[in-house]
């Protein structure tokens, strides 16, 4: 699994952004690599598209507040809940997830500015017994700690009412019409691009199977652009890491395109994208504007 820089909120006054740190930390892990910067600027940024206001003394931020900085900012959908039975269960080998606790919990090893503070780290499990504990009060730079399960525990259990968030899929963008999911395959070095039409942006290392979840409108945006599709990938199939992203991929490239529970009663690529047309149409219909243009796809 990726293990993310470590997001400092070492800072001039008060220390209160473990939360926005641990949140770039958490984007970074998905994405398989440290594409947010590890900076003030860069935290402060997911804050304030959280919450709507710039830093200020005494505004820590909740797990509530980063799911929708979230997906604000980074497009990501998250999932929060409390207590370990289910923090255990969201936080398989080989993902990461936000954790809220007590500094008091932790070993003395651990508590990087002593006992008795309400906090927020980022855990990488990559053991079945152990993971990575990535602590916004340590310096940038610094190399995270290693904490068994139990340590988490007592982390997360000492402070009442605590919370963790986990990162599930990025949201299709806006510039997609969403349509009802079927698979594709692509092969082995197949291009994908993050906007249609636009540079390349990578390819795939081996031959894998997609899920085909959009078609694009074009610019104007007064048709469906049916020369690309919105695809949700893991990037396992890119760099060998897991995280999951939509990209687009020339219709073209995708083959045997197929309903993951075939549709028998007649042309379901059709039906498809009558439906992706009307879900265009309503959109449409939502700014007034009472005719759609017409024009080739």
């Amino acid at each position: 699994m990726f293990v993310p820089s470590i997001v400092s909120e070492r800072e001039a006054g008060q220390w209160e952004d473990c939360v926005p740190c641990s949140g770039v930390m958490l984007e970074n892990a998905l994405r398989g690599a440290d594409v947010h910067p590890a900076t003030r600027a860069e935290y402060e940024g997911l804050r304030r598209d959280a919450t709507g206001v710039a830093e200020a003394s005494g505004d820590g931020m909740k797990l509530a507040e980063l799911g929708t900085g979230l997906n604000r900012r980074y497009s990501r959908e998250s999932r929060r809940g409390g207590g370990w039975p289910s923090l255990l269960a969201a936080t398989p080998v080989g993902t990461a997830t936000v954790v809220q606790g007590s500094t008091s919990g932790f070993p003395a090893r651990l508590q990087e500015q002593g006992p008795g503070i309400a906090h927020c780290v980022l855990f990488a499990r990559d053991r079945d017994l152990s993971g990575l504990i990535l602590d916004p009060l340590k310096p940038n730079g610094a190399a995270p700690e290693r904490a068994t399960l139990d340590e988490l525990r007592a982390f997360h259990e000492t402070l009442p009412g605590s919370e963790w968030l986990v990162g599930t899929y990025r949201r299709i963008p806006s510039m997609a019409i969403s349509i009802r999911r079927q698979l594709g395959d692509v092969a082995i070095d197949a291009a994908f691009y993050d906007v249609p039409g636009g540079e390349r942006v990578g390819k795939f290392s081996r031959a894998q199977t997609v899920e085909v979840v959009g078609v694009p409108m074009d610019q104007s945006p007064d048709r469906l652009n049916l020369g690309w599709r919105a695809v949700e990938v893991t990037t396992q199939a890119i760099d060998g890491r897991m995280a999951e992203k939509v990209v687009y991929l020339p219709t073209e490239a995708i083959a045997n395109l197929r309903d993951p529970l075939p549709d028998t009663s007649g042309d379901a690529e059709a039906a498809r994208l009558a439906g992706a047309q009307g879900e265009w149409d309503r959109w449409h219909a939502g700014l007034g504007i009472p005719d759609r243009p017409t024009g080739g796809a």
